[in-house]
């Protein structure tokens, strides 16, 4: 299997590559996309027994705006990392997700995703909220100078009760295109359909240290320069917040490169700085498996559920859940899962190596 390229910008489809018997991948992308042509495609690696792989991403996918995925299975993970060791310095070649310590993250510590960066600025039980390190581009990748848009084209906009946030999901702004944009890739890659994107606040930016006024009313001092988190919160971008300038709502507030806030018009343009919601079981290495009926499954440790249902990489389809009183059923049926007798719900944590039952949904 060999990839030819005449384009100059496209993606490729691979869904008909089916890798769950191949054992031989020797050089079957080398050097594909390093010329003029922008390469974008992603594969699966699904075979654990493939042994020869030799300069299979070597010189792939070398021009800027290239993006490779492979994603992999719980067997060939530690597989597809020696893979992607056979891509060249310059080869836009990435692994889905980098695995991380999920139970000792930290705010600032760095995630990664499809070969984009993320700074953690919250941490939940179940999710983590991270930063991205760049602005995204119209093709929703982050790049690191470049891709300014306006915020909005009309002002629709109102405080409400106080609520000096704009919701970029109610009302037609860029920021929305493109953070919704970069939620669908995100998706994509990950299996995870319960990702959510929106732009920071200057709430948030003050629980990280930068120096806010709570009335978001312009001051001299206002920075994130000073912020112990100042080395990757100022990217030498500007950027949006979704905040208000309550004085005057034709005016957004903005991260300048240095650092610094200032409110400036809606129809200016700036960069688009993502803030993402993201399960944390993403990013944790370890695989479970456990039956349904005498049928095997895997999931990641510590998933819920009801994140098993929603992620089409551990999920085939055959269950979905009763959203009306959160018990999870299988179809065809419909039957319910069930555990020592009792049903589980979309909360429950999946137990590695139980044995499901099911009886008919009444």
């Amino acid at each position: 299997y060999y990839v030819a390229y005449y384009s100059t910008n496209f993606t490729l489809t691979l869904g008909e590559f089916d890798t769950s018997k191949t054992t031989n991948m020797i050089s079957t992308f080398q050097s594909a996309g390093n010329s003029s042509s922008k390469l974008n495609f992603e594969v699966t690696i699904k075979n654990p027994n493939l042994t020869s792989y030799s300069n299979v991403f070597t010189g792939l996918a070398t021009v800027a705006g290239s993006r490779v995925i492979v994603h992999y299975t719980p067997e060939t993970s530690d597989l597809v990392d020696k893979m992607i060791a056979t891509k060249s310095n310059t080869s836009n070649v990435f692994k889905d997700v980098v695995y991380a310590d999920i139970d000792n993250l930290k705010v600032g510590d760095v995630l990664t995703v499809a070969g984009d960066n993320f700074n953690v600025i919250s941490i939940s039980d179940d999710y983590v909220t991270m930063l991205a390190q760049y602005n995204l581009n119209s093709s929703f990748k982050q790049v690191s100078s470049g891709a300014n848009f306006t915020f909005a084209d009309t002002k629709e906009w109102t405080i409400v009760d106080g609520n000096k946030e704009i919701d970029i999901q109610t009302y037609s702004t860029n920021p929305k295109r493109l953070v919704n944009g970069y939620v669908d890739f995100l998706k994509s890659v990950t299996g995870a359909n319960d990702i959510h994107g929106d732009l920071i606040a200057l709430t948030q930016l003050k629980e990280l240290g930068c120096s806010i006024n709570d009335d978001y009313v312009t001051s001299s001092d206002l920075t994130c320069a000073n912020s112990l988190h100042s080395s990757w919160l100022v990217n030498g971008q500007y950027w949006w917040t979704k905040s208000m300038f309550p004085s005057n709502l034709s005016r957004v507030w903005l991260v300048y490169n240095d650092g610094t806030l200032n409110p400036i018009g809606y129809t200016d343009s700036r960069g688009v700085r993502p803030v993402i919601i993201v399960p944390k079981y993403i990013f944790n290495s370890d695989t479970i498996t456990f039956t349904i009926d005498g049928v095997s499954y895997s999931a990641k440790s510590g998933m819920t559920w009801e994140q098993w249902v929603n992620n089409s990489r551990f999920n085939n389809g055959m269950v979905t859940f009763e959203e009306s009183n959160g018990m999870v059923v299988s179809y065809p049926g419909p039957m319910v899962i069930e555990k020592n007798g009792v049903a589980v719900s979309l909360d429950d944590v999946i137990s590695s190596g139980y044995s499901y039952s099911t009886r008919m949904y009444i």
